[in-house]
């Protein structure tokens, strides 16, 4: 895989990480993802989380990636959002995803960092509300 091939699967994941994500084939088996309010967890509890933030929004989460800069097996993306959740608030953050790539191309591992604050007191509570309507999603 060509470090052009790493900046393209790195963009796709940002761009769809709110509408349910990127074909599994494009993960390790032993993907791991860090986020500024989860701290570490295994790809399986992260992956249905995205899956359940593409339901939250009226129309899909906007990313706008600001900046790129690529490393042997590692992407750091600048990016932005914007959306309307589903209880009609306007919810945006400013994010740095660091991604990692194993030997065969595949994401291995993603740390997330955000404005934890933004999203617990816009976010979070949006999530809460349609957990509580849709139980056992």
């Amino acid at each position: 895989m060509t470090s052009e091939d790493r900046i393209a699967l790195a963009r796709e994941f940002v761009l769809n990480v709110a509408q349910g994500g990127i074909a599994l084939a494009h993960f390790a088996d032993e993907f791991t993802v860090w986020t500024t309010t989860t701290g570490l967890i295994e790809g399986v509890d992260y992956l249905p989380r995205m899956e359940r933030a593409g339901h939250l929004w009226l129309e899909p989460l906007k990313m706008t990636i600001e900046t790129v800069i690529a490393r042997h097996d590692c992407v750091v993306l600048a990016a932005r959002s914007h959306g309307v959740l589903f209880t009609g608030d306007t919810y945006g953050n400013d994010y740095l995803f660091v991604i990692e790539f194993d030997k065969h191309g595949k994401i291995n591992h993603v740390r997330e960092h955000y404005d934890a604050e933004r999203l617990e007191r816009i976010f979070r509570p949006a999530l809460n509300t349609w957990q509580a309507l849709n139980p056992g999603r």
